[in-house]
Parts: C-alpha cells; sequence; structure tokens
C-alpha cells in the first residue's frame, strides 16, 4: 500500500512501514534439494538496525502465478521488478552475488 508492505513468509505475514526501511538486499542462488531451480531472496534492513531473516521467492513474483520451476534469467528479472518498485517508493536497494 502507499505507506507500508506486506511480505508473506510461508504462512506468515511480516507488514513493515515503509518508512522504517532503510535497505532492501537482494541475493540469488540455486534451491537446495531442488532440480537446477533458481530462489531470489530478499532482507529488510530497517532504519532502527533490525534485519529480518533472508526471505526467499521465486518466478511467482515475475509471472504473477505459481511456477515450479525457476531460470537463474527469470530470478533476475523478477529482482529488477521488486528493486524498481522499491525504489519507487523512496528505499535503498542493493543487489550481492
Amino acid at each position: 500500500t502507499d505507506d507500508q508492505v506486506s511480505i508473506g513468509i510461508g504462512l506468515v505475514r511480516r507488514t513493515y512501514k515503509l518508512k522504517d526501511i532503510r535497505e532492501v538486499r537482494f541475493s540469488k542462488g540455486k534451491k537446495f534439494r531442488s532440480m537446477g531451480s533458481w530462489a531470489g531472496r530478499m532482507k529488510i534492513c530497517k532504519i532502527n538496525g533490525k534485519t529480518s531473516r533472508w526471505i526467499e521467492f521465486d518466478g511467482t513474483v515475475y509471472y504473477k502465478k505459481m511456477v515450479y520451476i525457476t531460470s537463474e534469467e527469470i530470478i533476475d528479472k523478477s529482482i529488477e521488478l521488486l528493486m524498481k518498485e522499491f525504489r519507487s517508493r523512496g528505499i535503498q536497494c542493493n543487489k550481492y552475488r
């Protein structure tokens, strides 16, 4: 929404106020025990110094529907899409590896 972001982590959904987020860090890698599928990871860093755990996502971010296997190219596109969304709201984003 305009002043907050909700991120689903499995069955748990965390909500962060945009004014409390200092930076969002992104990374990618192969999924553990998968058939070559890739996963994106993001970490929310708050102004007060606290950080979330790494939150994994897949090609669902890009395709807007459930996917089972995600290529590295689609993860890169998903990361770019999320970075663009956060930056449009004035939040610094960095990509690692």
